[in-house]
């Protein structure tokens, strides 16, 4: 859906694919906004390097997050809707990829910019490019996001620590 801010991720890729050659992107889910990618797709000359997996299994969710050397969530506000907490940032952070998203909604309670991975401003393809390469370039950098993102998700997003914070609540 339009909120996800996949197009941006799509023009981003062309300047990606620049400066590291062998990235692929796997954008996984499917809605109404996949046709209209996949002309952008063609329309950029990216169809060898941005595949569209469409929807599957929940089982396999973490082996996609854990084959990806890095996630990337590039929400808008479109609408005043957007991106909740971003489970899904929690999930592939829980499964030791590296993270970027935008500075939209509830991504930036998970991610802290150049902690645990990056923060973006929305609809900023190039920016969300800059950052990509940074990433993919630095395997420090790389490990650096790894392990603060594991730490994260066990400090503060463990079914424990929610549960108790939701208690403390009522």
């Amino acid at each position: 859906i339009d909120w996800k801010g996949a197009k941006y991720l799509v023009k981003a890729m062309k300047d990606v694919v620049i400066a590291c050659p062998k990235t692929k992107l796997l954008i996984v889910g499917d809605g109404p906004e996949k046709s209209e990618l996949e002309k952008m797709t063609s329309k950029l000359r990216l169809t060898n390097m941005v595949y569209f997996i469409g929807e599957i299994k929940s089982t396999d969710v973490v082996k996609y997050y854990s084959a990806a050397d890095v996630f990337i969530i590039p929400s808008i506000v479109v609408d005043g809707h957007t991106e909740g907490l971003g489970v899904v940032t929690l999930e592939a952070m829980a499964c030791g990829t590296p993270v970027i998203g935008s500075n939209v909604g509830g991504i930036p309670d998970v991610i802290k910019d150049g902690y645990n991975g990056f923060l973006v401003p929305e609809r900023s393809s190039n920016e969300l490019a800059i950052k990509i390469i940074e990433l993919l370039l630095d395997k420090e950098l790389q490990l650096n996001f790894q392990q603060n993102g594991l730490v994260t998700v066990k400090e503060k997003f463990t079914w424990d620590i929610v549960g108790n914070k939701f208690e403390k609540i009522f």
